[in-house]
């Protein structure tokens, strides 16, 4: 048993977990068996509680709720029971699911069949995602231990009478990788295009708008493009499926800090790349500046207004250098598609979007643009909050 989990579930200093959507629970020769992509043990027991235990942590909830609804199993028993199902990975960290951040999978058009078949690609969709992650933080560990062992991890181990095939295997797992990656890389232009002949849309068309990472705030007129289910699903690290200068207006809202800094610098020239002459894009981000000066100032306020509007994420920093670090892509554990990469102030922004090779750079403020187009900051609700009269986000506009 994992003693520091154990430690930490005594003391309290545990967060919210809850059941990993990689969990499996089946019935083999009498004995209940509960196992998860994110680790190669399972846990086999004839006692049906384990059920009871795994159910109640269905939504993120904190052990002492559970050891409260649970009570009478006892102390002893919850207590060797999470720890268990936390190791085997059936049981993670809130902060690992990231629920709030991702699209409903069920959310589907008015009128749109779903399909027993639909709803197989779906939860195939969700365990395929598991495994990605998991085979990220398992690659982090595998180059960790072998940058500490050295030589030592290829020569001859004693204790198996054997040479340990390092080389031979891993290789096996990046040509396997690169496999599946080329498989899927092949299937994005097809991908594209049939959506893209359902909107009508081709390599003819100009004076689009596009809306890039539209989440819920799509907008009427412009092509809403981000992670499925959307109007155009595909993901933005695919370049865009647009003919150069064919499109009139771009707007890019809280997308950027989400993308690792090279994939956020790819983006911007390729939303140059298809701008026209007298096209203009608008970026919006979280304006790490305005944290920065309140922390100098010790402007406790602030924090606590961000806290109330961002509880979640407040949750996982328990200091205004922790909430800051965290909006700046500090600490982003391997394999988390979620949460923010990079941060941004306007002189960070203004030297990636130059360096993108757009000319004219220029702060902007909430609805505020003299391209009456681009006065749409109200469709999504994260761009209105604000502490007093200043907005959490960053708004700037530029043109070739």
């Amino acid at each position: 048993m994992d003693i520091s989990k154990l430690n930490r579930l005594k003391t309290g200093r545990t967060g919210r977990l809850v059941v990993s959507a990689s969990t499996r629970v089946r019935w083999d020769d009498g004995k209940l068996l509960i196992s998860s992509s994110g680790s190669k043990d399972a846990l086999s027991t004839t006692d049906a509680r384990l059920l009871q235990v795994l159910h109640a942590f269905a939504a993120p909830r904190l052990p002492r709720e559970v050891e409260d609804e649970l009570r009478q199993f006892g102390q002893g028993f919850l207590f060797t029971s999470i720890v268990a199902l936390w190791q085997i990975d059936a049981l993670v960290a809130d902060d690992e699911e990231e629920s709030d951040a991702m699209q409903d999978a069920d959310e589907h058009a008015p009128g749109d069949a779903f399909t027993a078949d639909d709803a197989l690609a779906e939860r195939s969709n969700t365990t395929a995602q598991s495994y990605a992650q998991s085979i990220a933080r398992l690659v982090r560990t595998i180059a960790c231990d072998l940058a500490g062992f050295g030589a030592d991890a290829h020569r001859f181990d004693p204790a198996h009478g054997r040479r340990l095939s390092l080389v031979a295997r891993l290789g096996d797992v990046e040509r396997t990788l690169s496999g599946v990656a080329s498989e899927l890389e092949e299937r994005r232009a097809p991908h594209l295009a049939s959506q893209l002949s359902k909107l009508q849309l081709s390599g003819a068309s100009r004076g689009l708008r596009l809306n890039l990472g539209s989440g819920d705030a799509r907008l009427e007129g412009w092509v809403n493009i981000d992670l499925a289910p959307a109007e155009l699903s595909m993901h933005l690290g695919w370049g865009l499926p647009f003919a150069d200068a064919s499109v009139e207006y771009l707007y890019i809202s809280h997308v950027l800090e989400h993308m690792y800094k090279e994939e956020a610098r790819d983006l911007l020239a390729e939303s140059r790349r298809v701008l026209a002459p007298a096209g203009v894009v608008r970026v919006v981000v979280p304006d790490l500046e305005k944290c920065l000066r309140a922390y100098a100032a010790g402007d406790a306020d602030f924090f606590e207004t961000r806290r109330k509007f961002w509880p979640r994420s407040s949750r996982l920093s328990t200091t205004p250098l922790e909430f800051i670090l965290k909006n700046a892509g500090a600490g982003i554990k391997p394999g988390r598609f979620w949460g923010h990469k990079h941060g941004y102030d306007f002189q960070t922004l203004a030297h990636d979007l130059r360096r993108a090779g757009f000319t004219r750079v220029e702060r902007s403020e909430y609805m505020k643009s003299p391209h009456a187009p681009l006065l749409i900051d109200d469709a999504a609700k994260t761009t209105d909050l604000k502490f007093r009269d200043s907005h959490f986000s960053l708004f700037v506009e530029a043109s070739k």
